[in-house]
């Protein structure tokens, strides 16, 4: 026999957006019961192996009434209108009392895709196996072929022995949650990516962040993503800098001249030069704005303005 297999949910989808039919109806007749009775229905489900509840068991049904607080006449006519419907399978329903629900199934394959258990289907179906195949993740089998099986090959079986097929899903995807980068540098985020498995790729671009500060991902933080994604980060090249060209003539002197260029109040130029130097060209390099410039010769302030780098 194959091992146990949980075809239960501990959640189910519930889309806001989609304009709901048969909330509608069962509200029009049966009020806020109805609504509750529908939402507590799909709950049940859930929770139920193989995900469809038989009411052909009295103990089912009394327990039903006291989940959705209504009487039985009650509970049997909003099921009887769920079938009318279409929400619940009308043939079980009608032919075994039995609650089945497809489109409920059909929104859990995200989660059963995650399983090495295939979600379940629709119960006593002319002609269905007993049991489908487990799934289990290989890192070489092709996913839908099969692993082995319970009994394993060879084993001698008698007429109606129970065979379980192990069928590839191929390799498991693992995931790893996204972390925020933001303001980094280069160097942290590099590691960061190296620990979850994924891969960075960054690009440069003009900021006037620090050089090598990350500025933005591709990925949003707490989103997860299969391991060996690659993640695009964009950083930093550092502010970009302007040149502005000046001239100072050195005022003549029999003596060396020490000249002293500040730009705000930082010092770029401090050389003593021969006092017959004549003209000293230097270029200045800033950010783009205004800037503070102050030259001094032989301790004297010769130079006190602001100067526009664009």
């Amino acid at each position: 026999m194959g091992r146990p297999r949980k075809q239960t949910v501990d959640y189910f989808p519930h889309f806001v957006s989609t304009d709901s039919r048969t909330r509608f109806i069962l509200e029009q007749s049966w009020g806020n019961d109805g609504y509750a009775f529908w939402f507590k229905l799909l709950e049940l489900l859930c929770r139920s192996e193989g995900h469809y509840y038989d009411l052909s068991e009295a103990a089912n049904g009394k327990y039903l009434e006291a989940l959705m607080k209504v009487d039985g006449e009650t509970s049997m006519a909003i099921l009887n209108t769920l079938a009318d419907l279409g929400s619940i399978d009308r043939d079980l329903w009608e032919e075994r009392k039995v609650v089945w629900c497809q489109s409920l199934v059909d929104n859990l394959q995200d989660v059963y895709s995650k399983r090495t258990v295939s979600a379940p289907v629709r119960p006593f179906t002319e002609g269905q196996p007993e049991e489908a195949p487990e799934q289990e993740f290989h890192e070489e089998i092709e996913a839908g072929c099969v692993i082995r099986s319970e009994p394993a090959a060879g084993t001698v079986l008698k007429e109606g022995d129970l065979v379980t097929l192990y069928v590839s899903k191929g390799p498991e995807i693992i995931y790893s949650t996204m972390v925020s980068c933001l303001g980094e540098t280069v160097e942290s985020v590099q590691d960061k990516m190296s620990s979850l498995n994924l891969l960075a790729e960054f690009t440069k671009v003009e900021s006037s962040e620090p050089e090598g500060t990350v500025l933005s991902q591709s990925i949003e933080t707490g989103e997860e993503v299969p391991e060996g994604t690659t993640v695009t980060f964009t950083y930093s090249e550092g502010p970009k800098l302007i040149s502005y060209p000046i001239t100072f003539d050195v005022p003549y002197s029999e003596d060396p001249v020490l000249v002293q260029i500040f730009l705000d109040r930082e010092i770029v130029f401090d050389q003593e030069v021969p006092g017959n130097y004549g003209t000293l060209s230097l270029t200045l390099q800033a950010e783009a704005g205004d800037h503070k410039l102050e030259i001094y010769a032989a301790n004297k302030l010769f130079w006190d303005e602001e100067i526009q780098f664009q």
